[in-house]
C-alpha cells in the first residue's frame, strides 16, 4: 500500500460514531489511509456498510487524489452485492461526470465559487 506523504494524512482524518447499543452488531471496520473508513453491521438479516470519506482537495497531488477513487472503487466492490452500502463525508463537489448532474444532492443551496478544475 502506497504511504500518503506525513503532511497529507496528518491534517484529514475520517471517523464513524454510533451509539454504544449498535457496538455489539460490528464485524469489521477497514481503514484506507485517514481519508476511507468503512464500517460493517450486522442487524438482523440485512448487513449494512456504513462508508466516511473526505475527498482530496485542488492542493493534493493527481496521483494521490487518483489513489482515493481507486480505494474507494475497491471497497465499493468488495461489498457483496446483497450489502446495503450508504456513503457519507465530504466529496468534495466530486460527485456525477457534471456539476449539475445531482443538484437535489446540495439540498438547492449550490455549490458556492468554483476553482478552473469545478
Amino acid at each position: 500500500m502506497e504511504k500518503f506523504p506525513r503532511n497529507f494524512y496528518a491534517r484529514n482524518d475520517v471517523g464513524i460514531i454510533i451509539d454504544r447499543t449498535w457496538k455489539k452488531h460490528v464485524v469489521e471496520i477497514k481503514r484506507f489511509e485517514d481519508r476511507i473508513i468503512s464500517l460493517s453491521l450486522i442487524v438482523g438479516k440485512d448487513n449494512i456498510n456504513i462508508i466516511s470519506v473526505y475527498a482530496p482537495q485542488v492542493r493534493v497531488e493527481v496521483h494521490l487524489k487518483g489513489k482515493f477513487w481507486k480505494d474507494l472503487k475497491g471497497l465499493v466492490q468488495s461489498i457483496p452485492l446483497a450489502g446495503n452500502i450508504f456513503i457519507g463525508g465530504d466529496l468534495n463537489g466530486h460527485v456525477g461526470k457534471k456539476v449539475g448532474q445531482f443538484a437535489g444532492a446540495y439540498n438547492g443551496l449550490g455549490f458556492g465559487e468554483l476553482n478552473n478544475r469545478g
